[in-house]
């Protein structure tokens, strides 16, 4: 069998020609959408979120350093603040508080011990050297927190200052407290005091300046505030004494828009209101309290009368405290109870002090 032999030059020839075929050929012109673009993205690495990271990240440093930046100005404002020592001329002394204070402003019954029932905090120092008007600040603190604050505008002279606190309703609270006299935030003086129970203290001390009368009382005895112009003590409920009252009033005279022109007419009425209950009006008595160099001149005496069936004691002392105004104090007691306890009230009018 023959075979037929391959033309060589013509393998060749159609190599050549399929060569030439594929160079020329178009190379193919790749288009892509922006979707397949996103697409062909590798997930996680979308641009938007990684630049949005970067503008929180940065943006929260910026935050942190605005913050530290600003904290440390008001570090160095306070510690300025603190360099820039106000400059005064005078100078507060003998800072202290008492239960009560004279018409000079000059403490009377000193004390840095107070009970939860006194109406009032007096306190009083002396401020020298002012040559010009000045006002300064009195504020109070319990336990560092500030209670009440008050003005003082003091002349250009030496000035003895006083100052007060009134009682809040439900009364003071246990613990420790300040005042202090200050001049443009300034600390000028302080002193410190306390309110202890009843049972830290011998005897409690009263004193309320719309009353103007000042005494001590039993510790196992309290009183009530009837009105501006009336106090009434008496034992703890429970016990027999309290059912024995002090009473202490201001009645007015006809200067001071009153009733009654002097002492004598304020007795005969009174008188005149026992015996109208059928009552007895005995022991009468005129006499004089000295008080810080001032005399004080009193009627006394003593009343028995019946009221809602029970036989009742009482002594009264009428004091004429100025021409406008009587002090009218009373001790109050069934009969079976009054001398026991007349000791408890001649005790109280023994320590009394009148101040205007």
């Amino acid at each position: 069998m023959n075979e037929e032999k391959p033309n060589v030059d013509e393998t060749i020839q159609k190599e050549e020609e399929n060569l030439t075929s594929e160079n020329k050929t178009e190379p193919e012109v790749v288009t892509e959408s922006k979707d397949n673009l996103e697409k062909n993205v590798p997930k996680g690495k979308n641009p938007l979120i990684v630049i949005l990271i970067i503008l929180l990240l940065v943006g929260g440093l910026y935050f942190v350093y605005s913050a530290l930046m600003e904290e440390t100005e008001e570090e160095k404002t306070e510690e300025k603040e603190e360099k820039e020592e106000v400059s005064v001329d005078f100078e507060v002394s003998n800072l202290q508080t008492a239960f009560a204070v004279d018409e000079e402003g000059k403490p009377l019954f000193p004390t840095n011990q107070f009970v939860s029932e006194n109406m009032e905090f007096y306190g009083t120092g002396r401020v020298e050297g002012v040559d010009e008007e000045v006002q300064l600040a009195v504020k109070w603190y319990y336990e560092d927190e500030a209670i009440g604050q008050a003005s003082l505008t003091l002349e250009e002279r030496d000035n003895d200052v006083w100052f007060s606190l009134t009682r809040p309703d439900e009364g003071w609270q246990l613990g420790e407290y300040e005042v202090g006299v200050y001049y443009d935030e300034k600390s000028l003086a302080r002193t410190s005091f306390s309110v202890v129970a009843d049972e830290y203290v011998s005897e409690k001390t009263f004193f309320y300046s719309g009353i103007g009368v000042y005494w001590q009382y039993p510790n196992d005895w309290m009183y009530e505030y009837l009105n501006a112009w009336s106090i009434l003590f008496s034992g703890y409920e429970g016990t027999d004494a309290y059912y024995t009252t002090v009473n202490i009033q201001n009645v007015l005279t006809t200067a001071g828009g009153g009733d009654y022109e002097d002492l004598e007419a304020h007795y005969e009425d009174y008188k005149s209101q026992i015996e109208a209950v059928d009552g007895t009006v005995t022991e009468y008595i005129e006499g004089e309290i000295e008080s810080f160099g001032t005399v004080f001149q009193y009627f006394t005496f003593t009343t028995s009368y019946e009221q809602e069936d029970q036989d009742m004691q009482q002594k009264v002392y009428l004091i004429e405290r100025d021409e406008d105004v009587f002090h009218q104090i009373s001790y109050t007691a069934p009969s079976d109870l009054y001398d026991e306890y007349f000791e408890v009230f001649e005790e109280m009018m023994a320590s009394i002090k009148i101040i205007k």
